[in-house]
Formats: C-alpha cells, sequence, structure tokens
C-alpha cells in the first residue's frame, strides 16, 4: 500500500474523515492500517454485537503479530432485565478499564449500545485496586475487609471472579480481571508464596511473585452505598429499582438470606417480572437449598430460554441434584447460544465435569 494510498486519520488540520466504498472486510483493513500509522490507540464503534465480534476476528488476521487488539463485551442482558452480568464478563470489563489509561496504541471494538452505557470512573477503578507480593507482611482480618470493601465475596471453593477463601494460613483469591486463582501461603503473617491454581483439581501451579488485584464490581459496594439505596427505599417504599440494588448489593456481599428478602419484596411489586425467579435461584443455590433453586431457575429458562448465565446456573444445580441428563442438555444449549469466550470456557469446564465418568 503506497503512501497515496494508506488510509487518512484526523488531525488538527483536518478534524474529520470519512472513508468510502469499503466492502466486505475492507474497513477491517483500512483500520489495521490506520492503527499502525496512528500515535495512539483507536476505538471502533460498531453497529451491534455481532459485528463488533466479527470485526475483532478480522482485524487479527490483518493486524501485526502481537497488536493490542481487545473486544469490550456488553454485559449480555438487555436493559431491563433483572440478572446481572456474568462474573467472567465484569472481570474482562475491569480488566480494560484498569490497562485502557496506560494504552499506548492498538485497538479496542465496541459495539454501539455499549458504548452508550455509563462506566464507573477512573478514579475508583485504581482507588479500589492494589498490589500484593510476596515478602510483604498481611494483616488477614483487615485483607479480609479490604476485599470485601472492593466487592469481593467470601466462598468455601473459590470459582469464579470475584470469589476468594481463607482456610488458616491459606488463601485462595480470584481477582477480576485475571484469567486463574491464586493461592496465597502465608507463614505467621508474611506472604510466604502465591501461585496459580487450577479450581477444578484444587492443584497448585507456578509462582508469581505479585498479583494485582482490581475491585470486583463496577459500582461500590460500600455502607455509604447501601445506606444510600436504603434511603431511597424509606422515602419511597415501592421504589422497586432500589429494593432490587439492594437485593443486588447484598448478594454480592454474600448475605444471601437478605438478598432473597430483598428480591421477593421486589417481586411482590412487580409479579410480572418473572426474571427474578433467577436471582431467588440463585440466592437457594448459593444458600445449597437445591430444592428450591430448581423450580425458581426453570421458570428464569421460561422467561429467557437462551440466556447463557440462566443455563450455566441451572446445570449446576441439575447436577448437585443428582440429574446428569438434564445437567447436559442445558449447558450443552448454553454452548450454543454465546460467542463470548470466558463464557464459552466456563460452561465447557462445567461440562467436561459432568460427562466425566
Amino acid at each position: 500500500m503506497t503512501e497515496h494510498d494508506r488510509p487518512l486519520l484526523p488531525s488538527k488540520a483536518q478534524l474529520h474523515v470519512r472513508w468510502g466504498q469499503l466492502y466486505g472486510s475492507a474497513t477491517s483493513l483500512w483500520l489495521a492500517e490506520a492503527a499502525r500509522k496512528a500515535s495512539g490507540p483507536l476505538l471502533v464503534i460498531a453497529p451491534d454485537a455481532r459485528q463488533a465480534s466479527r470485526m475483532e476476528d478480522e482485524l487479527r488476521f490483518f493486524c501485526e503479530p502481537g497488536s493490542y487488539i481487545e473486544h469490550f463485551p456488553a454485559w449480555e442482558t438487555l436493559p431491563y432485565d433483572l440478572f446481572s452480568p456474568h462474573p467472567d464478563i465484569v472481570s474482562q470489563r475491569l480488566r480494560m478499564l484498569s490497562t485502557l489509561p496506560r494504552l499506548a496504541k492498538g485497538i479496542v471494538v465496541v459495539d454501539l449500545e455499549t458504548a452508550l452505557q455509563r462506566l464507573p470512573p477512573q478514579t475508583y477503578v485504581d482507588g479500589h485496586a492494589f498490589d500484593l507480593s510476596v515478602g510483604e507482611v498481611l494483616d488477614l482480618a483487615a485483607f479480609r475487609d479490604r476485599l470485601s470493601g472492593a466487592g469481593y465475596v467470601a466462598s468455601s471453593q473459590v470459582m469464579a471472579p470475584g470469589e476468594f477463601a481463607v482456610r488458616g494460613s491459606i488463601i485462595d483469591l480470584f481477582p477480576m480481571g485475571s484469567p486463574a486463582p491464586y493461592r496465597i501461603d502465608l507463614f505467621d503473617d508474611e506472604v510466604e508464596t502465591i501461585r496459580v491454581f487450577d479450581p477444578e483439581t484444587q492443584r497448585s501451579g507456578d509462582k508469581v511473585p505479585a498479583l494485582r488485584l482490581l475491585p470486583a464490581r463496577e459500582f461500590p459496594l460500600t455502607v455509604d452505598g447501601i445506606q444510600n439505596f436504603k434511603r431511597a427505599i424509606e422515602i419511597d417504599p415501592e421504589m422497586f429499582e432500589s429494593i432490587n440494588n439492594l437485593g443486588s448489593i447484598s448478594f454480592d456481599l454474600g448475605d444471601y438470606s437478605s438478598a432473597e428478602r430483598y428480591f421477593k419484596s421486589a417481586l411482590a411489586l412487580r409479579p410480572q417480572a418473572t426474571d427474578f425467579h433467577y436471582n431467588l435461584g440463585l440466592c437457594y443455590s448459593r444458600q445449597g437449598r437445591i430444592a428450591e433453586a430448581i423450580p425458581e431457575l426453570e421458570r428464569a429458562r421460561q422467561s429467557a430460554p437462551n440466556d447463557v448465565g440462566v443455563l450455566y446456573e441451572l446445570g449446576l444445580v441439575y447436577e448437585r441434584a443428582g440429574r446428569r441428563d438434564e445437567a447436559i442438555e442445558v449447558l450443552h444449549r448454553g454452548l450454543s447460544t454465546t460467542k463470548s469466550p470466558e463464557l464459552i470456557d466456563k460452561v465447557s469446564e462445567a461440562l467436561k465435569r459432568v460427562t466425566r465418568p
């Protein structure tokens, strides 16, 4: 491609540049060349999620190996859905929000609907992130409080981003934005080792010298935030959205009984909002009440038959109830309804576990 043919980029002299007569993959080819010439990163806004995914694949083909090309994912929920975004999606979004301010070159692809959503300010992401290194002295009680303040949820076994577990001198932690969880071994109050580990086999792997912890949510789970929701409910007891949000915050903090109470109250205000059955099913599942979780998640599937989050959670409770064939069926269905690599890996791991002899 000659200098004359190369695509033009906006400049102080020419603030707007229009490209035309680009058919098929030609747009991605020109974007790849524009990114190579640009002095900073490019943001590409696609009309919808399908075209954003296609454009990401094309850009990876046209750009030089090692180029930064990322798709900022959508929540994969409809505007008035009452489902929470999947933890893997939130993890990827927070990782990118942490990386973008320091990005020198590359391409970020986003669909129009996602680009119109509000995002947390950079001060929130940076202010709630912190580092942990080998050799650091760690106050375990203060560390647990800090994790909870950042939105991490205490769990008996770490399986998903945003969860942590403390067992004596061992801390299992799945940081947001990380592809794998970590196991932190303490010697008295000092961090002795940090290792990657497999949540399925619980086996530790390679050592790392340090890790970066991002906040677990895109909104603050602080006392002030909770009080704001409570005050809104006191002003208007039938403020549906505030009750729903308070239920979500309680769930994120691991207070499943309170979350159950709020979700039931919200459902009583809007009986037609059948999506709340998913939230109740999660509350029951997290409390080990599988017999109650199954019918709620089945109702959620009826209203959202192609929602991968619903199918994944329903597959898990079917597995725990010993209903292996039904678990396999809904997990297979979940694989066919998403293109997100993180969700595909998540559902595939569950399917592999269920089908294991």
